[in-house]
């Protein structure tokens, strides 16, 4: 998988972050004229031929009907994507993972993330049986 440019990163940032989909109107306003309306089209239409987002909706406006755009990979699929083209194998998968568990967790949080990883290893060996 191809790494995101600086334009799409922010345009997938606020994608993953939004609870529901958006417009281009709406991700212009979000981007505070970080990039023109043009250009952000230009950058949609790239992500969605990437298979990255896609078109989910139309937002009825007053004036025109605009798509909404969402997300089709979570980042922690696109990330692990990256990671995984870099040849490592799983135990230096496990290992990164171990690094960012330390680098990421406070002291008072550790014991939280590593429950929540605890569980999640259990869902996964149950999806496998």
């Amino acid at each position: 998988m191809k790494q995101l440019n600086q334009n799409e990163k922010q345009v997938m940032d606020l994608l993953w972050r939004s609870p529901c989909p958006l417009t281009s109107l709406e991700l212009s306003e979000q981007l505070g004229g970080a990039m023109s309306v043009s250009y952000l089209h230009k950058v949609l239409t790239a992500l969605k031929e990437r298979g990255l987002i896609g078109v989910c909706g139309v937002d009825l406006e007053p004036r025109r009907p605009t798509r909404q755009f969402a997300p089709l990979v979570t980042k922690e699929d696109y990330v692990s994507a990256l990671i995984a083209e870099q040849g490592l194998e799983e135990a230096s998968l496990a290992q990164i993972g171990v690094a960012l568990v330390r680098k990421a967790a406070k002291d008072g949080e550790r014991k939280e993330l590593i429950a929540a990883l605890e569980k999640m290893i259990e869902e996964y060996k149950r999806e496998e049986m």
